[in-house]
């Protein structure tokens, strides 16, 4: 689970998954699965693979 803000600003959470590609995003507003480049969302914070209860901020780019 990643957490950040839409393009709007408002706060906005997606599923990611981590693969041999790259990372990818989830996300219910949008009909394909994306790269998280490609996502319109900053991200704040993403839970720990290994921990969901440990989560770490994010910087963009």
């Amino acid at each position: 689970m990643t957490v950040g803000r839409d393009a709007n600003g408002n706060g906005h959470a997606v599923l990611t998954i981590v693969t041999d590609k790259g990372d990818f995003v989830l996300d219910n507003v949008e009909q394909k699965i994306l790269p998280w480049r490609d996502a319109e969302i900053y991200f704040l914070k993403r839970q720990v693979q290994t921990d969901p209860n440990t989560w770490v901020s994010l910087v963009n780019g």
